[in-house]
């Protein structure tokens, strides 16, 4: 799964047209039952 999502970003950024800005991306994951208080 690890090769076919590096693939597709490799293949998405070779096929988008050049831009004169830098372009970002943000990623953002939500963790679900996890409890930070507990020790």
């Amino acid at each position: 799964m690890e090769e076919k999502i590096s693939e597709a970003i490799k293949n998405a950024i070779e096929g988008a047209p050049e831009r004169k800005f830098v372009e970002s991306l943000d990623i953002a994951f939500t963790i679900k039952d996890v409890d930070f208080e507990e020790s």
